[in-house]
């Protein structure tokens, strides 16, 4: 192997690592400065763990035990570490989950440095991500908040991470460990929180594309990712459509495993008060009265799960939101118009990721959409480390001119 490629690899890692422990180092300065920060869900947590502690681990008595909107069996696995760090920590187990939280942060900040440089190979790209990482408030926000968040958001990104180091190409060559990793943890996620079913269909959705464009020439590669859109549109059609069918009209579907296992009767409840941001009623629509009605609150939800600035933020929360998700949407559009519109493809890593993160945050966002944007905008949070990879991608592109070169090519 040639020396220089050796020496500039070398360069990139410890640029990588330097960068990774600058922006490792800024929530430990926040830990000290706040402490630990409790909120209302973190009360309903403790006294879960509570529960499975008395029952001594048993989670078929911890879950006949407890009544919830939605089974206690899809908090399990968040619950369990709740109760560990009790068990560990004893009255200092809000630390032991916040130090938790560092350590999830930190890893993904490690992820999604270490993704970017595989992809590109490039420093400049690489720091672009750094600096992305330090103006995303969103994500050092949760840190220090004892609730499941981060730690969700760490357990996506690592189920993205593992789907994005392998090609299209390789589907027959997917190693036995990822075989076996990728089902524990995907089943981990679901059993985290209940919005993790969502991977299910981001994961079924990968594998398909993987094998099916593995079986195509890459010369045929665009043509695929049309096909897939249309399929992956299809879905979510099919899933809308029962879902509203299920909200607008729960006594319809009235003792089904379906009506219980979504609580059909309160989240209809959301609907039917026309609640788009939870808690923040300039954002609510109209009570719906047609069957149309509840379809709209879905696609504005859609829009405001996107959204950065509402009426009610304050001029800095705006301004550092501004900062950091204009230039992140529009490197995103960039990647996104460079996948849809490519049929040589260059950089297959960088195609593939780019295919994935629309999988990903659309899923996830429609997902979301139809049930609320919290109040927070934390539902988002999942999304942050593939917001950043996939800027990085967009920054990439232009910086190849690739992106110019194709918008020359559509003016002709």
């Amino acid at each position: 192997m040639d020396n220089s490629y050796i020496k500039i690899q070398s360069k990139n890692v410890q640029l990588r690592t330097w960068l990774w422990l600058i922006a490792s180092c800024l929530p430990i300065a926040l830990l000290i400065f706040k402490g630990p920060i409790s909120s209302p869900d973190t009360h309903t947590y403790s006294n879960w763990s509570n529960l499975l502690i008395h029952f001594h681990m048993n989670y078929l008595r911890y879950i006949h035990a407890l009544s919830f909107e939605v089974s206690p069996t899809f908090y399990a696995g968040w619950i369990s570490i709740v109760a560990i760090s009790k068990i560990l920590f004893k009255s200092f187990w809000r630390e032991g989950i916040v130090i938790l939280n560092l350590i999830a942060f930190s890893f993904s900040i490690f992820g999604i440095l270490y993704l970017v440089d595989y992809l590109t190979k490039n420093r400049l790209t690489l720091f672009v991500a750094f600096v992305f990482i330090l103006l995303a408030h969103d994500m050092y926000l949760w840190v220090n908040y004892v609730l499941s968040d981060i730690t969700f958001m760490f357990l996506a990104f690592g189920l993205f991470f593992q789907m994005a180091l392998t090609s299209p190409n390789q589907f027959k060559k997917l190693h036995i460990g990822k075989i076996i990793f990728i089902p524990i943890l995907l089943a981990f996620i679901v059993l985290y929180r209940p919005a993790g079913l969502a991977f299910l269909l981001f994961l079924l959705m990968a594998l398909f594309s993987k094998y099916y464009f593995s079986l195509l020439d890459p010369k045929q590669y665009l043509k695929g990712i049309y096909i897939s859109t249309i399929l992956l549109l299809l879905i979510a059609a099919i899933i809308l459509v029962f879902y509203v069918l299920l909200m607008s009209s729960p006594s319809s579907f009235s003792n089904t495993f379906m009506t219980h296992l979504m609580n059909a009767k309160k989240f209809g409840h959301y609907y039917r008060e026309g609640i788009v941001v939870m808690g923040r009623p300039t954002t609510y629509m109209l009570p719906p009265h047609r069957l149309i009605d509840f379809f709209n609150i879905v696609f504005v939800r859609f829009f405001y799960f996107f959204a950065f600035i509402v009426t009610g933020f304050s001029k800095v929360h705006a301004y550092i939101n501004s900062l950091f998700y204009i230039p992140i949407y529009f490197l995103c559009l960039v990647a996104f118009f460079h996948l849809f519109v490519t049929k040589e493809i260059k950089n297959i890593k960088c195609w593939w990721v780019t295919w994935l993160s629309f999988l990903f945050l659309f899923i996830w966002a429609f997902l979301t959409a139809l049930n609320f944007t919290d109040f927070d905008w934390r539902y988002r949070l999942p999304c942050m480390p593939v917001f950043i990879v996939l800027a990085s991608i967009g920054f990439y592109q232009l910086a190849q001119k690739e992106f110019f070169k194709k918008l020359n090519f559509i003016k002709h």
